[in-house]
């Protein structure tokens, strides 16, 4: 599975590559967490990460197809992007998600484009519902689930949303294409 979606900077085109993680490759991981900053990491991991370690590592980087999925974003070479689906074990049609995006290319339709396309990802495999826990602070995030139309549920220190991965295919890649994840266009 490999979906690309063509990226427009002022100074030239670039290609949006979405593609999944190999088993154990950590590149991406390391990447993509070197390229947040400490904001980002905390509303990410719900606390202040200035390092992964090594356990934290190798757990990110792990995969089983059907249960825990992890997919790649870059641009022009780069990796800006990490996205994971894990089966919830109680409830095999539900799994948790999970989603980086370097500071540099948020808000430009990279993370969007991930979570849409993990959402089809999951539903070859019978997910048809994603679980989301959110930082209070995390506006973007939030943002990004109301325009799906996802009930968010006040819970402790975050927000929790559940969500039919069927409602998270509202932008076509065609459309994406007319966007520019690195313009914000």
């Amino acid at each position: 599975m490999s979906s690309n979606v063509e990226e427009k900077r002022d100074e030239a085109p670039a290609l949006l590559r979405i593609r999944p993680l190999r088993q154990g490759d950590d590149g991406p991981i390391r990447d993509v967490f070197a390229g947040m900053s400490a904001k980002s990491r905390h509303l990410r991991f719900h606390s202040p990460m200035p390092r992964l370690s090594p356990a934290m590592i190798h757990k990110l980087a792990a995969t089983k197809p059907g249960h825990h999925v992890v997919l790649v974003a870059s641009v022009g070479g780069r990796d800006v992007g990490i996205a994971r689906w894990v089966r919830d074990i109680i409830d095999p049609e539900r799994a948790d998600v999970g989603i980086s995006v370097v500071d540099k290319h948020q808000g430009r339709g990279v993370g969007r484009a991930l979570l849409e396309t993990l959402a089809r990802d999951a539903e070859n495999w019978g997910v048809t519902k994603f679980s989301f826990a959110v930082h209070r602070r995390n506006v973007v995030m939030l943002r990004l689930l109301h325009s799906w139309g996802a009930p968010v549920h006040s819970v402790d220190d975050r927000y929790e949303a559940v969500l039919p991965t069927a409602s998270m295919k509202s932008v076509t890649w065609a459309s994406m294409r007319s966007r520019s994840a690195t313009s914000g266009k």
